[in-house]
């Protein structure tokens, strides 16, 4: 019996659509075959042991419900995904109680099918590992990132897009939002992805290092190289590079990495030899490179390489429907158990935060929730004194909240709510600073200059007491 890793087999008998969807996985990576009936799908079953099973239901002979049945008495584990242009509640129920991961009605979006195929493989995996598949887990939606209002749904569909081409990609985001995650959910869902997967926080390097850590150097090179060493590029061969904080590099790395996105070739620090840079870029920042531009600071022809194809991850702020489904994945993170739960009000309150850090800071939240807590489930009193502080009178807590998040539900949330006049005792001054400062521009509608106003302050202290804060809300 051969096992192909990513081996799908497509049954309908319609030869057009079997062609189609064989075009469309193939392009995700996928070795995928059909069968025109549920006969020669049994005879390919003979031979050939797939991952996951993509069959209509109706069809001539023996159907999709029979295969299926047969499917599950020989082959037991293999995921099967039914679909059909005849679909009902019952023949969709049946389908589920013989064991289906998921039912699709025809006509339905390539998207649609990429996307319940790749989750589909993806419990599979799970499970054949071992892990343990919750059916209340968070909806995710590439490589762990989890998201499913509008904003995530329409960044999964660019991504898996855009993945498939060479073409350079530059993600714009707040500090702490998942650059890095979308960074490698491209690369997982490029051709490229049985490469190497290879970052670099270009922020995070001196001038004096950043040209020898991305282009290697030579023996001698300069003081301290004693030995020849490969840089990112070349680790990166064959596979995707991430170049992270790209606005901070500074102007001689710039006409390094301009040439190298040109000509495809580069030489090590203090080398002659030419070699091959077999690498797709993708970059990230949180600056306005824009703006660079116009100073002077980023060299255009540059920024225009790197922004072939633009992609803004939004911050936590304005996806608050994600809130509750980012807590319970968290949760199921660090607490494996499953035991810690929040209470609805912890849940509201949360949603109603700013999170200027993203989702990192809440994840680190959540971690601190998990190890400090005393009990199983997290009351709002639990919450840092920071939280204490958002604003939640006694209609908005009554306001209907489907159950405990670490089981199932999610709240009505509300832009964040402060109020500044009722501050809780214990807070610093920086928090009480920050709380006023947010606040105030909630209650100007975002207008700075009126809040600078307001607050007694000129525009600049209030930009640059928001860059302190890590408030961004342009």
């Amino acid at each position: 019996m051969i096992t192909l890793e990513r081996h799908i087999l497509v049954v309908d008998d319609e030869e057009d659509l079997c062609y189609l969807l064989e075009k469309v996985l193939r392009r995700e990576g996928y070795q995928v075959a059909y069968a025109t009936s549920g006969e020669a799908a049994l005879e390919h079953l003979e031979s050939n042991r797939p991952r996951l099973i993509i069959t209509d239901l109706r069809m001539p002979g023996i159907d999709g419900l029979e295969l299926l049945r047969r499917v599950k008495v020989t082959l037991g584990d293999v995921t099967v995904l039914v679909m059909t242009a005849h679909g009902t509640v019952d023949t969709a129920v049946e389908a589920m109680k013989l064991g289906a991961f998921d039912y699709l009605t025809k006509p339905f979006k390539l998207d649609e099918i990429k996307l319940v195929v790749r989750r589909a493989l993806e419990r599979e995996a799970a499970q054949a590992a071992g892990v343990p598949v919750r059916a209340d887990a968070a909806p995710e939606g590439l490589a762990g990132m989890v998201g499913n209002g509008e904003k995530m749904e329409e960044l999964f569909r660019l991504v898996r897009q855009a993945a498939p081409s060479e073409a350079g990609i530059l993600i714009r985001g707040e500090t702490g939002t998942g650059k890095e995650l979308v960074a490698r959910a491209i690369h997982l869902a490029s051709p490229r992805r049985s490469g190497p997967f290879v970052k670099v926080n270009c922020a995070a390097l001196p001038e004096s290092l950043l040209e020898s850590e991305l282009f290697g150097h030579e023996k001698g090179s300069f003081t301290g190289a004693a030995n020849r060493r490969p840089g990112r590029f070349e680790l990166a061969g064959g596979g995707t590079l991430f170049l992270d904080e790209i606005g901070d590099i500074p102007s001689s790395t710039q006409v390094r990495l301009l040439r190298v996105l040109q000509e495809k070739e580069f030489e090590r620090v203090g080398g002659a030899q030419t070699i091959e840079a077999d690498v797709r870029i993708v970059s990230a920042t949180h600056r306005n490179l824009e703006k660079a531009v116009q100073e002077g600071a980023f060299r255009e022809d540059l920024y225009y390489r790197l922004n072939v194809i633009p992609l803004y991850l939004p911050p936590l702020r304005e996806r608050r429907d994600d809130i509750p489904p980012l807590i319970d994945h968290f949760l199921r993170r660090y607490d494996p158990s499953g035991n810690k739960k929040l209470t609805p009000e912890t849940v509201t309150r949360l949603s109603r935060y700013d999170w200027p850090g993203n989702v990192r800071e809440l994840e680190n939240l959540i971690q601190r929730l998990v190890v400090l807590s005393t009990t199983d489930v997290i009351k709002s009193s639990d919450l840092p004194i920071l939280f204490q502080a958002v604003r939640e009178t006694r209609s908005e807590v009554s306001r209907p909240v489907a159950a405990v998040v670490g089981g199932v539900g999610t709240p009505a949330p509300v832009p964040g709510d402060y109020d500044a006049g009722r501050l809780p005792s214990g807070l610093t001054m920086q928090e009480m600073e920050r709380l006023l400062i947010l606040q105030t521009l909630d209650e100007t509608n975002g207008k700075r200059t009126l809040a600078a106003s307001r607050l007694g302050i000129s525009l600049r202290t209030l930009q640059y007491k928001l860059k302190e804060y890590g408030v961004d809300r342009n």
